[in-house]
């Protein structure tokens, strides 16, 4: 799934950032975060997409175009 989220971002000229959740401890607490301060059940599924706002869990091109 990463890897088809990096490259459709890419591919749209869309700037992300990506951060590893597994080496950084403050990552780990934003993949957490997100989605509980938007009102979302807490998961450990990625990516935790937070175009402008709008948090989704998991990716969903369709989203983030009307989003972005």
């Amino acid at each position: 799934m990463r890897a088809t989220a990096q490259a459709y971002l890419a591919r749209r000229g869309i700037p992300y950032v990506e951060r590893d959740v597994e080496e950084d401890r403050s990552a780990a607490a934003s993949r957490d975060a997100t989605p509980r301060a938007a009102g979302l059940r807490q998961t450990r599924t990625l990516p935790v997409v937070d175009v402008r706002g709008t948090v989704t869990i998991g990716f969903f091109p369709c989203v983030v175009e009307k989003v972005w």
